[in-house]
């Protein structure tokens, strides 16, 4: 199902779960899930009334401590911050009210909650605005992109959140939900090869102005073909100067004395 722009998706999940005093029986829950419409740094937790028993898989975000509020369950944030997610307050209360157990998660990719016990109409679809409310939050990645000089946005592209520059052509943005990637094409250069890591650069034959872009971009691999180069990050880097640093970084290959090295 759609709801207000993000796609939901809804199931049932049966697993085995060991009986305390002997035996098996098959467990049922509701799973609700969604990708997030721009990647988060945030990974999110929250619990109520709800063991090991069909755990989530969302990798480190369950280890997140509960956060607990006169008596209620309230989402905590890995980075500490104070978020402001819009229609989330009021999601989050009616699903306490209508179902017995829930966990919920995210790990600023994936938005996921599973609801056990009596599944009611009012508890699923209060599941799904939560889900759908945390999977359209936006941390300010978008509006960092966005607010580069002459930046664009990107449509239907790969690249989600994105920009182009109308300058060369050059595209910034998010890829695969994973790492932010810089890219110009058209770009008959000679094929090298750089990576930086922990503030070394590590390159076959780089000049030096590139080499200082790129520690000024952080962590990351340059890739220059015969058509095109490419900067891709280790990480969704979201800090305004590090991206410009990456940007200028590929433009620095143009040689002096033509359009391109």
């Amino acid at each position: 199902m759609i709801r207000e722009g993000v796609v939901v998706h809804v199931r049932a999940v049966t697993e085995i779960a060991p009986r305390q005093s002997f035996g098996q029986h098959h467990v049922t829950c509701a799973e609700v899930s969604a990708l997030a419409l721009v990647p988060s740094s945030d990974q999110l937790s929250a619990r109520l009334r709800w063991g090991r028993r069909l755990r989530p898989r969302l990798g480190d975000v369950w280890e997140l401590p509960v956060v607990r509020k006169d008596d209620q369950v309230i989402l905590r944030s890995n980075t500490e911050r104070v978020l402001s997610i819009t229609g989330l307050d009021d999601a989050l209360s009616r699903m306490l009210q209508a179902v017995d157990c829930y966990a919920l998660g995210s790990d600023g990719a994936k938005v996921l909650c599973r609801v056990g016990g009596t599944v009611t109409r009012d508890g699923l679809e209060a599941a799904v605005d939560t889900v759908a409310s945390i999977a359209r939050f936006d941390d300010g990645l978008a509006a960092t992109l966005y607010g580069l000089p002459d930046a664009q946005p990107l449509r239907d592209h790969e690249l989600h959140p994105g920009v182009g520059f109308a300058e060369d052509g050059l595209v910034l943005g998010v890829h695969d939900r994973a790492r932010m990637v810089a890219q110009l094409d058209n770009f008959p250069a000679s094929p090298t090869k750089a990576a930086v890591r922990d503030g070394v650069v590590t390159a076959d034959d780089l000049d030096v102005t590139t080499a200082e872009l790129l520690l000024a971009a952080g962590d990351g691999d340059l890739h220059v073909t015969s058509k095109a180069a490419r900067y891709t990050w280790t990480h969704v880097q979201r800090d305004r100067e590090r991206l410009l640093a990456g940007v200028k970084a590929l433009r620095s290959l143009r040689p002096v004395d033509g359009p391109y090295r």
